[in-house]
């Protein structure tokens, strides 16, 4: 009997545990079914997942708006989702995951999204996507509120394709996108995406009034004539780089433009440190002293070249809609102003290649010419290479080819033909050249200053025999050459605060000289 009840149990244990594993295959095959045969792994979504995701946005109503109570809250909702779903089809197409692709897309467009990402997937394929602003005119919302119609309009999406992690394509487009969103189980969805190109128009049109700088072959012109910009780079002695922002002062600012229109000079080129402005949300006190800086260079009859994205140090994708909005704001405000000849987009950029990638900043650098472009159709734009070696990368893109030199004199005529031979007949800026006076000996500085005078006078020279424009470093000698831009070690910085023709004590050296024979009070 005993051994009878002991085979009745393990057969009924057996039996149990067979029933399990019928239930357990049983149920994985209908999971299976539901699922799909490719199951991915949940994703925690991080706090900056959406926070980083930050393009201009604009909301407006179309002439034949139909929306019932608390349209302007629900468009509101309607546009968080909507910027929601491009960051999550980003990240999407970046990944080649579904991440949050069902809770932003309806199932059928789901469905054609995954597929795309599948392929990507399947041919060792994926995309950076960059939305850098969205304007949305609202046709619709439902008097139930479940339904919304819009057209976001002018987008402009770039993408950058790779291939088994090797870039293989850039595309830049701008596109009109009219979009559906339904409102299901509590959350705004996008049901309808069609994109069509959109018929790009500069958000400034051109104005006839402003002094029109243009290029034809490699002569600048102002006003269809050829036009010689002679020019210094630029800071307040006291108050060099952060500080001439940080401590403004309009006075000292005005006597320097002022002496520097006495030399006969008439350009300044001027930086424009972007996390001293505020980086994408631009201080409006900021603005107020470039504001100033302009009036100041109207007054005296000078051009300005202001350089943009000074300090920045951020390529990565995600950074573009900041630096889009920075741009924006400062680019829009100045799009009609008299005193500018040019637009810098950023100083010595192929310094950043080492640690950022040559890739990268020649993508985020290209992206940046696109926008300014389209902010501002008036003025021409330029970027500040370190030197001529990589002066003809983007130069299709540019309009004035800028460079810098601080290499032995009788290496300059070498650099320029160098870079002609690249970029055939273009207009050409030397933007930067000069020599510093500092001397750690006693009684040397008269030989110093001969040196400087003998390069600015030779560099200044080549440059008229060469059709060139120039913009010598610097006009002051510096109190201090701040830590955050040289370090800390004083065989570094100090030379760096004797680069000027007027010294510390506001007298000219012998440098200044050159000048005496183009002293003028006019710019032409």
């Amino acid at each position: 009997m005993k051994h009878k009840l002991q085979h009745r149990i393990l057969a009924s244990l057996a039996l149990i545990f067979t029933l399990i594993v019928i239930l357990w295959i049983f149920a994985s095959i209908i999971v299976f079914f539901r699922t799909g045969a490719e199951k991915y792994a949940f994703e925690p979504v991080p706090d900056t997942f959406y926070e980083n995701h930050t393009p201009f946005v604009s909301l407006q109503t179309s002439p034949r708006f139909t929306g019932g109570l608390n349209s302007d809250k629900i468009m509101e909702q309607v546009t968080d989702a909507y910027l929601k779903s491009w960051r999550s089809y980003n990240h999407s197409l970046e990944h080649n995951s579904f991440h949050l692709l069902e809770d932003h897309f309806s199932e059928s467009l789901f469905q054609d999204v995954r597929k795309n990402i599948e392929n990507n997937k399947t041919s060792g394929s994926h995309v950076i996507q960059i939305d850098a602003a969205h304007n949305l005119n609202f046709h619709l919302v439902s008097t139930d509120q479940q339904f919304v119609a819009f057209t976001d309009k002018q987008v402009p999406v770039y993408k950058h394709v790779y291939k088994d992690n090797q870039l293989v394509l850039d595309i830049s487009t701008i596109v009109d996108i009219d979009v559906l969103m339904l409102l299901e189980e509590g959350f705004w969805k996008v049901f309808k995406w069609v994109q069509t190109v959109s018929e790009v128009e500069p958000e400034e049109t051109v104005a006839d009034d402003i002094n029109n700088f243009s290029v034809k072959g490699n002569d600048l012109l102002k006003d269809n004539q050829p036009f010689e910009s002679k020019g210094v780079n630029y800071y307040p002695a006291e108050n060099p780089w952060f500080e001439m922002w940080l401590n403004f002062d309009k006075e000292t600012i005005d006597k320097d433009f002022k002496r520097i229109q006495s030399f006969g000079l008439n350009t300044i080129r001027v930086f424009i440190p972007y996390p001293v402005f505020g980086g994408s949300n631009v201080e409006p006190q900021r603005l107020l002293q470039l504001d100033t800086v302009m009036q100041l260079a109207n007054k005296y009859d000078l051009y300005l070249i202001p350089t943009l994205f000074d300090f920045n140090p951020d390529y990565s994708h995600l950074s573009y809609t900041n630096a889009d909005k920075h741009l924006r704001s400062i680019v829009k405000r100045y799009t009609d102003n008299k005193a500018i000849l040019a637009w810098d987009i950023k100083n010595e950029p192929d310094l950043d290649f080492d640690n950022h990638s040559k890739t990268k900043v020649l993508q985020w650098l290209s992206y940046i010419v696109d926008r300014i472009k389209f902010y501002d159709p008036n003025h021409l734009v330029t970027i500040g290479w370190s030197n001529a070696d990589y002066a003809d990368l983007l130069e299709d893109k540019v309009d004035i080819v800028s460079f810098h030199f601080y290499k032995p004199a009788d290496q300059l005529k070498n650099d320029i033909s160098m870079l002609k031979n690249k970029v055939g007949n273009r207009v050409l800026y030397l933007q930067e050249f000069g020599l510093s006076t500092f001397n750690w000996f006693p009684g040397t500085q008269g030989k110093a200053e001969r040196k400087q005078t003998a390069l600015l006078e030779y560099v200044i020279e080549s440059c008229a025999e060469e059709n060139i424009s120039y913009a010598f470093w610097t006009l002051n000698d510096f109190h201090q050459a701040p830590p955050y831009v040289f370090g800390k070690l004083p065989w570094r910085r100090w030379p760096q605060t004797q680069f000027g023709i007027i010294n510390k004590k506001g007298k000219e050296k012998r440098a200044a000289q050159i000048f005496e024979n183009n002293r003028s009070p006019s710019k032409n």
